[in-house]
């Protein structure tokens, strides 16, 4: 299955002509499994890419069902990331307390990430 959406990806990849080196972001794709967490800026470091090629590479995964998309929040005051992941904005508290730092934070900073599927 995972083969099979792998190849999917490729053929998206190449259909949309993005200036990336194919393999390695299969090659770092391949390092996770189901249920792990990827963060944006995580390949857009590893693959040597900009945010713009990230995010597309990101949503072709989507399209693909390789990954979901989810929400975490970031803590206004320290800037620390929650411990919760939320599947939409609308899911996520309005008010939350930090779980570093203690403060509480009206909702206004998160951070999307992808969930392996």
């Amino acid at each position: 299955m995972m083969k099979q959406k792998i190849k999917m990806l490729i053929e998206l990849l190449k259909e949309q002509e993005l200036d990336v080196d194919y393999s390695n972001i299969i090659e770092f794709l391949c390092k996770y499994k189901k249920g792990d967490f990827i963060y944006p800026m995580a390949i857009q470091r590893a693959c040597k890419i900009d945010s713009s090629n990230t995010f597309k590479i990101l949503e072709l995964c989507k399209k693909v069902k390789l990954v979901n998309t989810k929400f975490v929040l970031r803590c206004t005051i320290c800037n620390c990331l929650g411990d919760k992941y939320y599947s939409s904005y609308y899911a996520m508290p309005k008010y939350s307390n930090c779980i570093h730092c203690g403060k509480e934070n009206i909702l206004h900073d998160f951070e999307v990430i992808y969930e392996v599927v």
